[in-house]
């Protein structure tokens, strides 16, 4: 079992409003807090969530920005469009003080093959790209979930957040998360018959 957040919990989209989802396997915004059991506030954008700060506003612990619906239109202005969104966002977040004990959660859809079989969205996958290298710098500050189009997946949101994980890809309500592994000694380069320990010669 895994702890959900204790703290509040602000949403929005990084290109503007809120993005939406479309049918009933694709929550909206509102949707998505409530079907994750998280309570928070909805925010058209970075700003109105810094000027309700400034109005005495708490904190929030997490920031839930939903990125599965920005750049439509065929690729390469679709990946661009979206992670210049993103970008933009980003610095916005790093350089404002008062979002230091907050983290910004981007949520894709679809954007890495968790499992197999899966084929990426590439705008999103260069979304996840982008935040990947950002989190090397700043590890503790942004948090990336993938999603797919079930309700299970946004309602173990929730949980997901608690583990502390950086990245983290949601898959019929299943939580799951990237791990090393040793490689194994199949594929390792065989010296030729008769000359053990030889490398091969080029000529």
């Amino acid at each position: 079992h895994q702890d959900e957040p204790d703290g509040g919990v602000a949403q929005g989209a990084p290109g503007g409003g809120p993005a939406g989802g479309d049918g009933e396997r694709y929550p909206d915004s509102d949707a998505l807090l409530a079907g994750a059991g998280l309570d928070g506030e909805r925010y058209a954008d970075l700003d109105a969530l810094l000027a309700a700060l400034d109005d005495g506003g708490a904190v929030p612990d997490f920031v839930l920005v939903d990125c599965g619906a920005g750049g439509a239109g065929a690729l390469p202005g679709a990946a661009h469009e979206r992670v210049g969104s993103v970008l933009a966002l980003l610095q916005r977040w790093l350089a404002e003080e008062r979002l230091a004990g907050s983290r910004l959660v981007l949520v894709t859809r679809g954007a890495v093959a968790a499992r197999g079989g899966e084929s990426p969205d590439l705008a999103g996958a260069a979304v996840w790209g982008l935040v990947r290298s950002a989190q090397s710098e700043a590890p503790d500050r942004m948090v990336l979930v993938d999603v797919d189009d079930e309700r299970e997946s946004w309602r173990a949101l929730g949980g997901a957040l608690g583990s502390g994980e950086p990245q983290l890809a949601l898959r019929a309500g299943a939580v799951l998360v990237a791990r090393l592994a040793r490689a194994g000694l199949g594929g390792r380069l065989v010296p030729p018959a008769g000359r053990p320990g030889r490398p091969p010669r080029c000529r």
